[in-house]
């Protein structure tokens, strides 16, 4: 019963492994049939880009892994409700800039 067992486990192992590494090589040529027909579609600057912000996207998201990994939650607990506030100083200090900026741009338009 035992020897039985062990073989029935065995062959649902193997099975699964196979329709893993199935289901990753179809992943695998839809991510090439998918980029081939971006690259023929969109303008290859485009795809550059957008190559190069999945490339900084995974830069960031290992440096907020690391960060996250050193930082102790009591520090989190306190920095988390500030972010918001600070985001939103951020935001209206652009503003500010950006509305200098129209009417310096305003300014340097009038005749005189």
């Amino acid at each position: 019963m035992s020897s039985a067992r062990r073989r029935y486990l065995d062959a649902i192992e193997a099975r699964a492994r196979c329709e893993a590494l199935t289901g990753v090589i179809v992943a695998i040529i839809g991510l090439a049939g998918v980029t081939a027909l971006a690259e023929t579609v969109i303008e290859p600057a485009i795809v550059g880009w957008l190559a190069e912000a999945v490339a900084d996207l995974a830069r960031w998201t290992a440096g907020i892994r690391v960060v996250l990994a050193l930082v102790a939650p009591v520090v989190w607990a306190s920095v988390v409700p500030g972010s918001p506030a600070t985001m939103l100083a951020l935001l209206r200090i652009a503003r500010a800039i950006g509305g200098a900026r129209e009417i310096s741009g305003a300014l340097d338009r009038i005749p005189g």
